[in-house]
């Protein structure tokens, strides 16, 4: 038996930081057929199983929030799995599948809300298809309404120039993510949320070497890479969010290709695999404090 902690999160704020407690999780067989038992998650949004070693399907259920249908664990011994909700109150989801739907609010340097702020999106990609139709409209159009808030779709995974009212002509290249929702602001002004580790602990001998897969997350749902204004039309060149650095080089080092770390043993001890964001933030108030995960290395 071994001791399975599931941890259900609100992705309305991009991070895993916000626990949403009494989501009901039911735990079947790994095809469905029977079921093995059910709990609910606390304040901290955790619930604890002890399950025999074996694949197991889970479900997770709260009104108001939406969890993937069918979520897959292996439970090979004492282990964590984290599943992200998405808040239908926050971030009202688009009810097309190529469509993401962006939402939220402007406001005033007094804090009132405003209304009738225009935002022009215009598509950026040379040419696209998206669910089999030909996009021949290039520009979105959208206002703020009396309350100062803004709801739109556009295409999912497309590449848009923007212009908001109010920062004059300038214009905000962005990336929408391959998602059914996603805030305004951080459409615009995206920042690095989270970074997804392939494995949170390596253990190795002094010369081994190991790949760990670290992929960064932004507040927009964006994953792994994003344009300047200079890459644009070329994924290519898009830049990593993050960028990762050791602790301690005398314990191991760390080379990024890509989204794989080779890590290299150096000499016994412990150390870090530590990560930075590669890309500028608007500043916030207040200021935002995101603190991403690392990788625990240990040489003997």
């Amino acid at each position: 038996m071994s001791s399975v902690t599931l941890y259900a999160y609100d992705l309305s704020d991009g991070t895993k930081n916000t626990p949403v407690d009494a989501v009901t999780v039911f735990v079947f067989s790994e095809d469905g057929s029977t079921f093995i038992e059910s709990g609910e998650t606390d304040s901290n949004g955790e619930v604890v199983f002890e399950l025999p070693n074996e694949i197991y399907w889970v479900r997770f259920f709260k009104q108001g929030f939406s969890f993937a249908k069918k979520l897959s664990i292996e439970v090979t011994e004492d282990s964590d799995f984290e599943v992200g909700g998405q808040n239908l109150e926050v971030r009202p989801p688009a009810t097309q599948t190529n469509l993401c739907r962006v939402s939220g609010y402007v406001m005033n340097a007094g804090g009132q809300h405003l209304p009738d702020v225009t935002a022009e999106f215009a598509i950026s990609d040379y040419a696209r298809i998206s669910a089999g139709r030909m996009v021949g409209a290039e520009k979105v159009i959208t206002y703020s309404d009396e309350d100062g808030y803004f709801e739109f779709d556009l295409l999912r995974g497309a590449r848009y120039d923007a212009v908001v009212e109010s920062f004059g002509d300038q214009v905000f290249h962005i990336l929408v993510p391959d998602l059914s929702f996603t805030h305004f602001t951080d459409l615009i002004w995206p920042f690095v949320a989270r970074v997804e580790l392939s494995a949170s602990s390596v253990s190795l001998g002094v010369g081994d070497t190991e790949d760990v897969t670290a992929v960064g997350v932004l507040s927009s749902g964006v994953e792994g890479r994003f344009p300047s204004a200079e890459s644009m039309k070329d994924p290519d060149t898009w830049r990593l969010v993050i960028g990762a650095k050791s602790s301690d080089t005398q314990v191991a080092t760390v080379v990024q290709n890509g989204e794989v770390l080779t890590i290299t043993a150096v000499g016994t001890g412990t150390c870090e695999i530590q990560f930075t964001p590669r890309i500028t933030a608007a500043r916030r108030l207040p200021v935002s404090t995101v603190e991403l995960d690392t990788i625990s290395v240990t040489v003997s």
